[in-house]
């Protein structure tokens, strides 16, 4: 039996030129790194170059293209990007950004990590993908799932910068703060790749927060992670900000991959905000693939975007029900001010095996001013017949009736409007179990709020 569901509610779509000039300058950057990798036979050059090879057989994506109608590609053509990653003279400053309550941390600055300024419980092993077993390596990078996506196919083929991070077996593990921070000692325009694996051995817990800083400058960054949870693991990862944080012309894609085998358990947090310590300002693609390979696990994701001026963030999902007996959930909250714009475009596949399976996908945003838009796509492919699926989507504005109610009660606009909105994401909020997260998250609430 099969049966397709798609639920469209559709905002202004977003203009967009052509991406010839900009892969017209990846080109050129391919075939200097193919030329390289020819001069030596081996596993890993050729998994590269056939990454490689797909980009320049592909092309860069349109907007005619599934899954791209919204996302303006047109901002990436400005720049001549360069690799050059300075590392600043005092990195132990950036270690300033994080809470000091938390022990174990990993500082990665311009896509690199300073070993000198990590600390690691002794059941957690980090390497580099520079200093791996090249058929490890060659593991990680040739993932079927993967080769299908561009962008993720253009860091296979370029990617120097990476860590492998593993955690041990029957351990709990708590936070581990990473901080990415982007020094405004790197002058040019940056092309950042970076590659990032994080293996969950069996029954191990392993909690992440991600922070993201960049200081003034233009960069380009596209990265990748995966995250590998073998039987009866738990991951959560909150990641808070982007790359795309110091202006509007900052870029940052990056693709999410998760593996799940048996009572496996995922938990990942988003938040974009246009104001605050971790903010957005540029343009933020994210794609997130989940893959059930087991049963009896879980996926939950959630996201908070509250984006101002000319900030976008597009997520764009993809949940693989291979398995019976599995559970996902998404829920998703927008609110959009300026010229600010989002796009929530994701899809659940319920295979014919995967009977049992429950998924809800929710999305709700809000704008807050004419010119703000979001396009929202939430679908569920069905080829499974004993399942429980279910998917919506909402576009409004704030209730006036409300705002009307709570001025008369003696709140002002500005209270009024940040007590509804803090309503309206509270679903999201209240899944914050990490004090830390939930400290610095109400700290940027308030401010995107004018608290």
């Amino acid at each position: 039996m099969i049966r397709t569901e798609k639920n469209i509610v559709q905002g202004n779509a977003t203009g967009e030129k052509s991406a010839e000039h900009l892969f017209s300058l990846l080109k050129k950057r391919i075939e200097k790194e193919l030329n390289t990798l020819t001069t030596h036979d081996s596993k890993l050059n050729q998994t590269r170059i056939d990454a490689l090879n797909y980009v320049l057989k592909r092309g860069l994506p349109n907007k005619k293209q599934k899954g791209w109608g919204y996302t303006k590609l047109a901002w990436w053509l400005e720049f001549a990007f360069s690799e050059k990653s300075m590392i600043p003279s005092s990195p132990a400053k950036y270690l300033e950004m994080l809470p000091p309550e938390n022990e174990f941390f990993i500082l990665v600055l311009n896509g690199v990590v300073q070993k000198d300024f990590c600390k690691l419980p002794s059941n957690i092993t980090i390497t580099e993908l520079k200093d791996l077993k090249e058929d490890v390596l060659v593991d990680i990078l040739n993932k079927e799932q993967l080769k299908k996506n561009t962008f993720a196919q253009l860091n296979c083929g370029l990617v120097k910068n990476g860590f492998f991070l593993k955690a041990s077996a029957n351990d709990f593990i708590n936070d581990i703060d990473i901080l990415y921070a982007h020094s405004s000692e790197n002058k040019e325009n940056y092309f950042n790749q970076m590659h990032s694996v994080y293996m969950l051995e069996e029954n191990c817990q392993l909690n992440i927060v991600e922070r993201f800083w960049c200081a003034t400058g233009t960069h380009f960054s596209n990265t990748v992670s995966q995250s590998i949870l073998c039987r009866g693991s738990k991951l959560t990862k909150y990641t808070l900000g982007s790359m795309a944080s110091s202006n509007e012309r900052c870029q940052n894609m990056h693709t999410e991959f998760i593996q799940q085998k048996d009572n496996s358990e995922s938990k990942l947090y988003r938040f974009y905000f246009s104001k605050g310590k971790f903010k957005s300002e540029g343009t933020i693609r994210n794609n997130i693939l989940v893959d059930f390979d087991g049963v009896n696990s879980k996926s939950d994701t959630y996201s908070i975007s509250m984006l101002s001026k000319k900030t976008h963030v597009d997520n764009n999902i993809v949940i693989n029900h291979h398995a019976p007996k599995n559970t996902s959930s998404q829920i998703f909250k927008g609110i959009y001010d300026d010229d600010s714009s989002g796009v929530f475009d994701s899809c659940v596949v319920v295979k014919k095996h995967a009977q049992k399976t429950k998924t809800i996908q929710k999305n709700n945003n809000i704008l807050l001013s004419s010119k703000a838009s979001i396009n929202t796509n939430p679908q569920l492919e069905i080829f499974a017949d004993d399942v429980e699926c279910a998917h919506g989507s909402t576009i409004g504005e704030l209730d006036q009736n409300a705002l009307f109610y709570l001025n008369s009660r003696g709140l002002s606009k500005n209270a009024a409007t940040s007590l509804l909105l803090s309503g309206f994401i509270s679903e999201v909020t209240k899944m914050v179990s990490d004090k830390a997260v939930k400290k610095e998250l109400f700290a940027d609430l308030n401010k995107q709020l004018n608290l």
